[in-house]
């Protein structure tokens, strides 16, 4: 790696949709350095993939449709892999990262404790996100934006309130299913 790639200021930007995770490298003028996706269906890349399409529909409740976390984690540690591997840029350059996330997609910690199991890992491991942050979650399934699994509780809040406006105006917002 050249003296120019070892001292430039990179920057990051994540993707995480229903059924991929993208990830772009750009350095300060805005120049595209690296680029990589990976698909939550390919069993060839993740341990922890989603046939056919990246997510799971229940086989009893139809309504409720989920990913595993461990797909979105295992797709974070192949990412940063794939980009390692591409000895286009030093990964210790990247100054900046942003994500953004599938709408409406959910993930639940356990509690905020759980992240001192990043703070403290030893870094001389090379341990995967799956393996750090393993009992971390609450649920490991997550719903995404498709579940309508508590369609009768946001109706329920609504009629609470009166309907839906009015949970609008109180809250800022309608009743999202999740």
């Amino acid at each position: 790696m050249s003296n120019e790639k070892n001292s430039q200021r990179l920057y990051l930007g994540l993707d995480l949709s229903t059924q991929q995770l993208k990830g772009i490298v750009i350095d300060e003028q805005l120049q595209t350095i690296a680029e990589e996706a990976i698909s939550f269906n390919d069993k060839s890349l993740l341990t922890h993939h989603v046939q056919p399409n990246g997510f799971i529909v229940d086989k009893d409740d139809k309504r409720c449709i989920t990913t595993p976390v461990f797909v979105f984690l295992e797709a974070i540690d192949v990412l940063f892999q794939k980009l390692h591997d591409q000895k286009k840029f030093d990964l210790s350059n990247i100054v900046g990262i942003s994500g953004c996330g599938q709408q409406h997609g959910s993930v639940y910690w356990k509690t905020k404790t759980e992240l001192e199991s990043l703070k403290n890992f030893n870094k001389e491991k090379t341990l995967l996100l799956v393996d750090i942050l393993q009992s971390s979650f609450s649920r490991i399934d997550c719903p995404i934006w498709m579940d309508s699994s508590t369609t009768d509780e946001c109706q329920m809040i609504e009629k609470a309130v009166g309907n839906a406006q009015n949970l609008f105006q109180i809250t800022g917002s309608k009743a999202y299913e999740r």
